[in-house]
């Protein structure tokens, strides 16, 4: 049992912990109240230390019978905060989170923002001492509280253990958020049959684990993916009907069948800045499970202000949160008129929270025209559809299927959620777009039909303008037997064909293909029980580009949510090998499948590194693994080049994508190549020298070239020259928070001998002596050189 790894002493006799004062413990119909079963009360896969179990609780009262538990899942935040940091300084960390791979600039900001010096090893978890776990699980109190007052049972829980360990793991943690959530579902299958823990038997026979949902928010998006798809594993223990990723990240681009799924895409995300939830959708387009899927675009919308926990003003802890978007111009911009203010986006979020549960696990249909796609925000693919496939193409109009970023030519990933690669898989062929591009009024896309469509309620497609081609227009038509025909411009029943905000600054203007739905009682004259075709008609503008998906004949409704019985994927792990000075070696990974198919399994396998500078040493691999029905092992090899020059040790990875016709167990398989070469020496120069409104500069050399990048990191001391007013940190750019942060780092890129760290000298207008300043050494990439070391850098007047 799962259960048998929970602390056990915390399991029994826990006292419920007091809803803080700023929250009523009862209001209208929801009870609210709290368990902490302790910091390291669960040991999950993926991380090195345990975690928290801890969870608020919105219970609604009133209502008879079990009801639907929904659960609730924050994301990488801070994990910790001090509670007398001083007025105006950032509390936690603030490291961006769409990026899985180490930044050691980052990574010395998290140090000294937990209190670390740049020599000590972190320990971020459980907190520090005069340091509390910042709440983010008490972030989503409005949606919560909508959902209970409807009779949901939500449980929203703590991840801060997750978060501060997932740095070591492969997948940056989505297992074991994964994991953790079912940890929770476990603690709710006994409290709610035969009771214990915090509650006694205050919830036998009043959760329904028959109808769970799940939604995750950041990284918690992609946990909550993992965690259906754990269930899934292992029988469908749980209920998970409906899960929810909530500007999520999607490293290794997962996809759940058989579990209606609906996305929220904040337009003005500045974290997962390119909206990567986006392929959630995109790759299941095949899917004939039964249930429906949709992305809820939310325009005017930022990451972290679904939180409260993470927006400024509202945060338990003081100074905490920050708008993580960073331009300053229309649609974006703090101050613009389309961005949301904090509890404007709140609402929101509440509302689709709230009303997606409500479709999917209460069956209130009243809430369908919010996720059926006939609105401007939401675009959904129903389950009950007759896809439509390209059958010609006519006049002046060309039509080629495209994928990833070679559909757009723009070196702005960020703005082509559709093209462009996750993190862990950038080069696995991602799902084909129809490119439409005309000059002239007489073309025309057909798509074959021949058939009878009155059980359907809608044509529906895809479309977005071609990139730089501003707003345009098509003209739909539906051709029966007989010839006759019905049309209807795009524009009159939808602006997916205009251009989506924004003047080129940043993330914006995006490319987003959104829902184009055609009522079928709208086409008048023709028979729909013998409809021979669809076409779309380049006949409303003379010229331009547009993009095209999923022409379908659709009939939205609520899903059918049930458990798929499907074989499992997985890749093992390598043990560790060394690179040798010549020569190639083999690694071989094996993909293997839990148990012979009937049918033909496919999965998409590429190599990725933690380090870019190892792909001299592991040779890339891309490749589509096929099993023949009866196959249950296959071998991806992968090349290893020996050298004699020095590098890191090389991590990498084998990743599984795409699954066709099973599940993705493990999509990460890992190897290490030991480097056996000796080091270069490290010299860093011991004086500086630089003007005001200039830079100090250190010079940094090396003794001969690496493959990797040789860095150290230092803290400053003040002299004559004082942090902040006459010189900064080369890490603390003018506009960030804190203009005294104490720490500095220089760095030589790969194969460079040459280098320096150089830190700006403010300009203050005033004439005086020279000034200086010291930066002590605490830690390099290398043994060299020998620490203690300390630098003194002067400052010249003009």
């Amino acid at each position: 049992m799962r259960l048998a790894r929970l602390a056990v002493a915390a399991m029994l006799g826990v006292a419920l912990a007091p809803v803080p004062p700023a929250v009523a413990a009862v209001v209208g119909d929801v009870a609210v109240s709290e368990y902490d079963l302790g910091d390291e009360a669960v040991y999950l896969p993926g991380i090195t230390g345990k975690a928290e179990l801890r969870a608020r609780v919105y219970r609604p009262t009133g209502f008879a019978g079990r009801r639907p538990l929904v659960i609730f899942l924050h994301g990488w935040h801070s994990n910790c905060y001090e509670p007398k940091a001083p007025a105006g300084a950032d509390a936690g960390e603030r490291v961006p989170n769409a990026s899985i791979t180490p930044n050691p600039k980052v990574e010395a900001r998290r140090k000294a923002e937990a209190g670390l010096k740049a020599g000590d090893e972190p320990r971020y978890w459980p907190c520090p001492p005069d340091s509390l776990p910042l709440p983010s699980y008490r972030g989503y109190d409005a949606p919560a509280r909508e959902l209970a007052s409807h009779g949901y049972q939500v449980v929203s829980i703590s991840a801060n253990g997750v978060n501060a360990q997932d740095g070591v793991s492969d997948d940056a943690g989505a297992q074991a958020r994964g994991e953790l959530v079912m940890a929770h579902l476990d603690l709710w299958r006994r409290w709610s049959t035969s009771g214990g823990g915090p509650y006694g038997k205050a919830f036998v026979g009043k959760v329904d684990l028959g109808r769970v949902g799940l939604m995750g928010h950041s990284r918690g998006g992609e946990g909550v993916v993992r965690a259906g798809l754990i269930n899934l594993r292992r029988g469908s223990p749980y209920g998970i009907k409906a899960v929810q990723p909530l500007a999520p990240v999607n490293f290794v681009r997962s996809v759940i069948p058989g579990v209606a799924m609906n996305v929220i895409l904040p337009y003005c995300d500045g974290d997962a800045s390119n909206l990567q939830g986006q392929h959630y959708y995109d790759d299941a387009a095949s899917f004939q499970d039964g249930v429906s899927r949709s992305t809820a675009l939310l325009m005017g919308a930022n990451h972290n202000y679904f939180n409260t926990e993470w927006t400024p003003g509202q945060s338990t802890a003081p100074g905490h949160g920050f708008d993580d978007w960073e331009g300053k111009k229309e649609p974006c911009g703090a101050n613009s008129s389309g961005r949301l203010k904090p509890l404007q986006q709140q609402a929101l979020g509440a509302k689709y929270i709230s009303g997606f549960f409500r479709l999917e696990l209460g069956k209130e249909k009243e809430l369908l025209p919010l996720f059926d796609g006939s609105g401007d925000v939401v675009t959904a693919r129903a389950a009950d559809r007759k896809d439509l496939q390209q059958s010609g193409v006519t006049g002046n109009l060309t039509a080629t299927s495209c994928a990833g970023m070679t559909c757009v030519a723009s070196d702005k990933p960020d703005r082509f959620p559709h093209f462009a690669p996750a993190s862990l898989a950038r080069t696995t062929p991602l799902p084909a777009f129809t490119k439409l591009g005309w000059t002239g009024k007489d073309g025309t896309i057909r798509y074959d039909v021949r058939g009878d469509v009155r059980r359907y309620g809608v044509l529906t497609f895809r479309a977005a303008p071609g990139v730089g081609a501003g707003d345009t227009d098509l003209t739909v038509a539906v051709v029966d037997a007989q010839g006759r025909t019905a049309t209807v411009p795009v524009s009159t029943v939808s602006k997916a064909l205009n251009q989506l905000p924004g003047d080129g600054e940043a993330e914006v203007p995006r490319t987003v293909l959104r829902s184009v739905q055609v009522p079928l009682a709208s086409l008048k004259g023709i028979d729909l029980s013998n409809v021979r075709e669809v076409q779309v008609r380049a006949d409303r503008v003379d010229s331009g580009s547009a993009f095209l998906a999923d022409m379908a004949f659709a009939r939205p409704d609520v899903s059918d949510a049930r458990p798929v019985n499907l074989p499992g994927i997985r890749v093992n792990d390598l043990p560790s090998m060394q690179e040798g000075d010549s020569g190639e070696k083999t690694a071989a990974f094996t993909v293997s499948l839990s148990r012979p198919s009937s049918q033909e399994v496919t999965v998409d396998a590429e190599t990725f590194w933690r380090d870019d500078d190892r792909q001299t040493i592991v040779k890339s691999v891309v490749r589509r693994v096929t099993f023949k029905p009866g196959q249950t092992s296959q071998r991806v090899e992968l090349a290893v080049q020996g050298n004699t020059r020095d590098g890191w040790d090389g991590r990498y990875h084998l990743v599984l994508t795409g699954a066709r016709h099973a599940l993705v167990d493990k999509p990460l398989g890992t190897g290490l190549v030991i480097d056996d070469d000796p080091e270069p020496v490290f010299t860093i120069g011991t004086t500086g020298e630089g003007t005001e409104g200039g830079t100090v500069r250190f010079p940094l050399r090396l003794s001969a070239p690496s493959d990797k990048t040789w860095w150290f990191e230092g803290e400053f001391v003040d002299g004559t020259a004082t942090l902040g007013d006459d010189f900064r940190s080369s890490m603390a750019p003018p506009d960030y928070h804190n203009p005294k942060y104490p720490m500095d780092q220089g760095e030589i890129p790969p194969g460079e001998t040459t280098g320096w760290l150089a830190v700006p000298a403010v300009a203050d207008g005033i004439h005086e002596p020279d000034e200086t300043f010291q930066l002590k050494v605490l830690s390099t990439s290398g043994a060299t050189p020998e620490l203690p070391l300390t630098l003194t850098g002067t400052i010249h007047n003009h």
